[in-house]
């Protein structure tokens, strides 16, 4: 597998908001990238769609929006790129008519993994992004 492509392992919640309150996070791995950038890809727009959703839906729950990478690269760097992504999720969710004033960002990098780094299929999970409630 090309370690610029995007994984999705089909574990998608069928239902985000469902996830999102019996777990308090749930990990979006339907939110694309360009490789090595912010910047969203289109086919993020479903999953987009769900958060816009939940906020509407939901009008007194607050998301903190996160954004992780694998251990590929320079570790600050990566920290950053996660904070950007993050940013940029919201700013989308913003466009799509979402409450961003109820989001906030943070970027992990590569500090919180949900699985191994040492395969291209491992590393694809720890690049995510994470919509967590605030308590």
């Amino acid at each position: 597998m090309n370690a610029s492509a995007a994984y999705d392992d089909g574990s998608r919640p069928a239902n985000f908001s469902a996830e999102l309150k019996q777990h308090g996070n749930v990990d979006l791995y339907g939110i694309y990238f360009d490789f090595a950038s912010a910047n969203l890809r289109a086919e993020s727009q479903p999953t987009l769609k769900q958060i816009v959703d939940f906020l509407r839906d939901n009008k007194s729950q607050k998301l903190v929006i996160e954004g992780h990478t694998d251990n590929i690269g320079n570790k600050n760097a990566n920290i950053a790129l996660s904070h950007r992504r993050a940013q940029s999720v919201i700013a989308e969710i913003g466009r799509m008519g979402g409450d961003v004033s109820r989001l906030s960002a943070a970027g992990y990098g590569s500090d919180r993994p949900v699985s191994d780094n040492t395969s291209d299929a491992g590393r694809a999970l720890n690049r995510r992004v994470t919509a967590r409630l605030v308590k």
